[in-house]
């Protein structure tokens, strides 16, 4: 590959990269305690059952996804991640939704909430 990244090169911009996020991602969650979350996605686990909606306005359901984290980034495995601040509740307002305690999800959060964006039934 040799297409520049502005006035770097692919390896320069790698390495760049590399230093900025550091050799120890993987064990980083992207929570910071004073403002939240760092992300806007998550893979996550329920740690609680999730029922359906009876209203998608003023209906809606929540449940406890535990985030994800990458225990080996370059193989892409995940583990689980430890702590109060890997727990996000997240909103369910789907009629038809529902999924039981430790399935897998992908939340995002949309304005002022998580939502389910994918959920393994």
């Amino acid at each position: 590959m040799t297409q520049e990244f502005g006035v770097y090169d692919p390896a320069t911009a790698k390495e760049i990269k590399r230093r900025v996020m550091g050799d120890s991602r993987s064990t980083k969650l992207g929570y910071d305690s004073e403002s939240g979350p760092l992300q806007s996605e998550y893979y996550g686990v329920l740690t609680e059952n999730l029922a359906a909606a009876t209203n998608p306005y003023a209906g809606w359901t929540k449940a406890k996804v535990r985030i994800l984290m990458y225990s080996d980034y370059s193989a892409r495995n995940m583990v689980p991640a430890s702590g109060d601040e890997a727990l996000i509740e997240a909103i369910n307002r789907s009629t038809s939704l529902s999924a039981s305690s430790g399935k897998f999800v992908i939340i995002k959060q949309i304005m002022n909430e998580w939502a389910f964006i994918w959920v393994d039934c």
